[in-house]
């Protein structure tokens, strides 16, 4: 026999009023909002929801014959209770800066503002009066603190894409969030020389056009993301867009993006940097592999990385460059420096001479290495084969290390261990995933 629709509303009912806020929380608030027609008890439950997301950008709300700002307006006007979270993906409008305003009473805590289609919009007064902000997330807005603001002192996320401010004032803010841990900064206002002071700074992620980044008071920053356009902005320099980046000594993850590898050696091709890394673990490095200076830079930045354990390389090749592959043959191997590099993965492998060189210099360097894990652009583009006869003529530091082809069966195993290894891939699970890795 079923059950009527408002016999389950009942018994939901009849759950904890905080495990229905949970429920209701969770559920995207159009259908929160359907649940008004469960029954009687229902009908202003939804009102009461603490997180409050408008989506209009990917159709996740249904405007029908209503007008996005009609929609906004009556959830905010007949909402009663705390809003914890409120998210709005919109088109620009006048009538933001009201709804922001009927917030202010509300404990807000996570706040985003997404506008996909229109001029950027500046924000109100009145939204920086936000004191219990832990996670703001603005997209296609002006960032422009009065002068009497200072600062969100609970905040704890903050993620600017495509958001203008004014450096010096953006610098002041970011040093009155002392609880700040992760900090995002994609397409935004263009720096000189900015300076960071994030005393709880753990994670930091940056795209766009700079001249000098520095830590200041960072203890525990422990993972950075860098790059910078290929593109630059009218009357920028590439060669003065990376003019100095100090790298924490504390820093445990390093992710570079293309073209930030070619700036770190405008200043010359070194064998290691003055300062070592001493707590970097991971490094990510995109770079291209036909321009010298990125790839000096590369071995560079892992000589100077004692602890470096976890070498990932995503491969780019613009050309052929005779220069980079007798720059990589000159390297001395094996490599005092790589002793505790333990796994390495290579990305966008294509199979070309420089590629097979930096393939050659690693096995030849890293004394401790246990996999290598290659990652093929095309599987029409590698012969298998051919990779596999030329690996196993080269000198290995490391006779325990496997090199596998990403996607496929084992590739090469070191000839001592190639019957054991094959053994435990027919009768082991464990050896046969980590084959497809």
């Amino acid at each position: 026999m079923e059950r009527s629709e408002e016999s389950i509303a009942n018994d939901i009912s009849s759950l904890p009023g905080s495990i229905i806020d949970g429920i209701l929380a969770r559920l995207p608030l159009r259908d929160a909002v359907r649940t008004s027609v469960l029954s009687r008890e229902w009908k202003y439950k939804w009102k009461s929801v603490p997180k409050l997301v408008f989506d209009f950008q990917v159709g996740s709300m249904y405007l029908r014959n209503s007008k996005m700002e009609d929609v906004v307006y009556q959830v905010l006007r007949h909402h009663r209770g705390p809003i914890n979270k409120f998210s709005l993906s919109c088109r620009t409008s006048p009538d933001i800066d009201q709804w922001i305003l009927l917030l202010t009473s509300s404990e807000v805590q996570d706040f985003t503002l997404s506008i996909f289609w229109g001029d950027k919009h500046g924000m109100p007064s009145h939204f920086y009066a936000f004191q219990n902000l832990k996670h703001l997330y603005l997209y296609k807005c002006i960032f422009r603190p009065p002068p009497e603001f200072k600062g969100f002192s609970k905040l704890a996320t903050l993620d600017f894409q495509d958001v203008d401010y004014i450096p010096a004032i953006f610098e002041q803010f970011i040093s009155q969030s002392p609880l700040l841990e992760s900090l995002r900064l994609v397409g935004c206002t263009e720096l000189d020389a900015f300076e960071i002071q994030g005393p709880s700074l753990r994670f930091f992620t940056f795209h766009g056009v700079f001249k000098t980044i520095r830590f200041k008071n960072s203890p525990v920053l422990a993972e950075v993301s860098l790059s910078v356009p290929i593109v630059q902005s009218p009357g920028v320099r590439s060669s003065a867009v990376f003019e100095y980046f100090h790298i924490p000594p504390m820093l445990k993850k390093l992710h570079l993006h293309p073209c930030v590898l070619e700036f770190l050696g405008a200043g010359g091709v070194q064998s290691r940097f003055a300062d070592s890394f001493n707590c970097l673990k991971v490094l990510n490095l995109s770079m291209y592999l036909d321009r010298i200076k990125e790839v000096a830079s590369a071995l560079c930045l892992a000589r100077s990385s004692p602890s470096l354990q976890m070498l990932r390389v995503s491969l780019y090749t613009g050309g052929f460059d005779q220069a980079v592959i007798d720059f990589i043959r000159a390297q001395e191997t094996p490599d005092p420096y790589l002793h505790q590099l333990r796994r390495v993965v290579i990305s966008l492998f294509s199979g070309s001479e420089p590629e097979i060189e930096l393939l050659r210099y690693l096995l030849a360097s890293a004394a401790g290495l246990e996999e290598m894990v290659i990652a093929p652009f095309s599987s029409s583009l590698l012969d298998d084969a051919r990779l596999m006869n030329r690996l196993k003529q080269f000198p290995r530091a490391s006779p325990a290390a496997l090199v596998y082809v990403k996607g496929r069966e084992l590739c090469i195993i070191f000839p001592f261990l190639e019957r054991l290894v094959l053994f435990f891939l027919v009768f082991s699970t464990k050896w046969t995933a980590q084959a497809r890795l």
